[in-house]
């Protein structure tokens, strides 16, 4: 069931039926972790809700994690119907901005809270981290959203503190990891009935080439120059990257406190960083499967899930798909 609501409804709003259930033909929702997570769909013109259907508009979906909140971004119309593109309420972070916002030695919970409370317009999300690791953070003119999840970008809380995103509504937590083994196993001409893979290198990173800035405001390299990947050796040429941390300043106060008081210092919180990027897997391809299963029931190895009906995101999957 999906109903739809007016673009500026607020919290209490939300919690009624809207303007009007919507009659969808076709409802996709879409999340990979730490990524997107946005919602398609079609509905005949003129069919209920249709009317409502509109840029903006924010829609109530029942998905792969209970009931959400999507934002209508586009909404385009041919003859018979209405092809949406909706993104979960948390995109609306991506307009949140933060003037400036610094945390020093901040817990994974404190600078979550931190960055969720630093916007200018912003209040309704909230969130909670299970990481405990102590790290600094320095956010200026960049969106909330970014400063989370954008791991493009230096200052990117992913990038630091690492973990997998689990959004529900205004709610944006952190977990060290989304899913379980519940014992799921997939086998080629059992249970598996289509499979897809692609691999994406496009952003890996075997040798990072890390700057900070010094005290006199030049740019200050390492001194060995580079850091190496452990899994360097596996690739034909080494992945360059150069990342410049411009929150590490030699000798620059942040709220009292003067993180990087010399060159050393600096350099630890840079070989630190470049040590979290590697954690995070920035060093290997991006794997994208995507495959057709049945669930069979559980082996008489793994007879405590013999009730499991579904597999969630983040859950691991053990395949054999050559080797029967």
């Amino acid at each position: 069931m999906i109903y739809v609501y007016d673009k500026k409804s607020t919290l209490s709003e939300l919690q009624t039926n809207g303007q009007s259930r919507v009659e969808a033909v076709s409802c996709t929702v879409f999340e990979r972790i730490n990524s997107e997570f946005y919602a398609e769909i079609s509905v005949p013109v003129g069919a209920e809700g249709s009317v409502f259907c509109t840029i903006g508009a924010i829609l109530r979906i029942a998905c792969h994690r209970g009931l959400q909140f999507f934002r209508i971004w586009s909404a385009d119309q041919d003859n018979d119907k209405i092809k949406i593109k909706a993104w979960h309420i948390s995109y609306d972070l991506s307009a949140a901005l933060v003037v400036s916002a610094s945390f020093s030695a901040a817990s994974g919970q404190a600078a979550l809270t931190g960055l969720l409370t630093s916007a200018t317009t912003e209040t309704r999300f909230s969130g909670a981290s299970e990481i405990d690791t102590a790290n600094n953070i320095s956010v200026v003119r960049g969106s909330v959203l970014s400063s989370l999840i954008n791991t493009k970008i230096e200052n990117c809380y992913l990038n630091i503190w690492g973990g997998e995103i689990e959004r529900d509504n205004f709610n944006f937590n952190i977990k060290n990891s989304l899913g379980a083994d519940h014992g799921v196993r997939i086998s080629y001409k059992k249970n598996l009935t289509g499979f897809k893979m692609t691999e994406d290198a496009s952003d890996l990173a075997t040798r990072i080439y890390p700057t900070c800035l010094s005290s006199d405001d030049t740019v200050l390299p390492l001194p060995e120059g580079y850091i190496d990947s452990a899994y360097i050796d596996d690739y034909a040429v080494p992945y360059v990257r150069t990342i410049h941390f411009s929150d590490i300043v030699v000798g620059k106060t942040v709220e009292g406190v003067i993180p990087y008081p010399n060159a050393a210092s600096a350099y630890a919180g840079m070989r630190a960083k470049v040590a979290a990027l590697y954690a995070a897997k920035c060093d290997l391809p991006i794997l994208t499967a995507s495959i057709d299963l049945v669930l069979i029931g559980a082996t008489k190895e793994y007879a405590e899930y013999a009730d499991l009906e579904s597999v969630s995101l983040g859950d691991t999957v053990v395949g054999s798909y050559r080797n029967i």
